[in-house]
């Protein structure tokens, strides 16, 4: 519903991920064994496709873009507002886990 907090265009429904791959875990940060996430803040646009990408929470040199290039490939459902499909802010966690 639109209002003060939700100024027109109102989301009725949010943007969804239909297609999401894994990053690949970075070559030159093995040896590291490091885990943890990249947070990344988009906007999905009306062609279900990442835009104006900005990392917000780093997890340092080679893991940043690997989620860079891992969020490259993924596609969304645009968000809806009023049976149309709009622009929507988002963020996003991608995770790294050790590798054995």
């Amino acid at each position: 519903m639109c209002g003060e907090q939700n100024p027109p265009p109102c989301i009725d429904k949010p943007p969804k991920p239909i297609q999401s791959p894994d990053p690949e875990y970075p070559r030159n940060t093995r040896k590291v064994k490091g885990q943890g996430e990249v947070v990344l803040q988009l906007i999905v646009g009306t062609d279900g496709l990442a835009h104006d990408v900005r990392i917000i929470g780093s997890l340092g040199p080679g893991f940043d873009e690997e989620a860079l290039k891992a969020l490259k490939q993924w596609t969304f459902r645009p968000a809806m507002s009023e049976g149309k499909p709009v622009p929507a802010f988002l963020s996003i966690s991608v995770s790294f886990r050790k590798v054995r």
